[in-house]
């Protein structure tokens, strides 16, 4: 979490460092700014309307906020250039703020730094097959004893189904489902027995 400035304002939150294809691939409403070039620059930041609500008050529409100065830690000055709906709560996305990368901070691949790859497959690929092909692919890092494979994971099975450490979203869990399911199929079990019995 980072702190940001605004001339009246301050507020904590999480960031997330992208680059400008995000909205292209995940289908952003932006109800203020040019959805193509909102995050091309390396000082700009997009934000919820929840957010500008936030920092500059419910007339925040009134007050053209697209060019305004948002400081991180007070140290680096990002440019407001778009504002967008907030995603729904069953979203994989939860955060309010989206920032260029690599914005102000030099070092934003280090090995303490979570990094996210989505990507967009054309229609004639074959997940599948170019999981297997992107597998055969391995990493070097920093420890020489450690090597990091890469593995593809559809979007719609994050939530219930991933096993992967560090998430960039709420995680649930299939295993409860099941557990659920088998308890209400059970005393639906029950009660028609007794039923029955009656």
């Amino acid at each position: 979490e980072v702190f940001m400035f605004t001339r009246d304002t301050a507020l904590k939150a999480k960031i997330i460092y992208t680059d400008s294809s995000f909205l292209s691939v995940f289908g952003i409403h932006l109800v203020s700014g040019n959805k193509h070039n909102c995050l091309s620059n390396p000082s700009s930041v997009i934000i919820s309307e929840t957010t500008a609500v936030k920092l500059f008050g419910n007339n925040w529409r009134e007050q053209s906020i697209l060019g305004e100065t948002l400081d991180i830690d007070g140290r680096i000055p990002l440019i407001i250039t778009g504002v967008f709906t907030d995603f729904p709560e069953q979203s994989h996305f939860t955060r309010h703020i989206f920032a260029s990368s690599p914005t102000g901070y030099g070092n934003w691949l280090s090995d303490n730094s979570k990094v996210y790859t989505y990507v967009l497959l054309a229609t004639h690929n074959k997940p599948d097959e170019l999981d297997r092909k992107i597998k055969t692919t391995r990493l070097n890092t920093t420890d020489e004893n450690r090597m990091e494979q890469i593995s593809l994971q559809p979007v719609t099975r994050i939530h219930l189904f991933s096993s992967f450490e560090d998430e960039n979203a709420q995680l649930g869990s299939i295993n409860n489902i099941y557990a659920l399911f088998l308890v209400s199929l059970f005393r639906i079990i029950i009660t028609v027995s007794s039923f029955i019995n009656l």
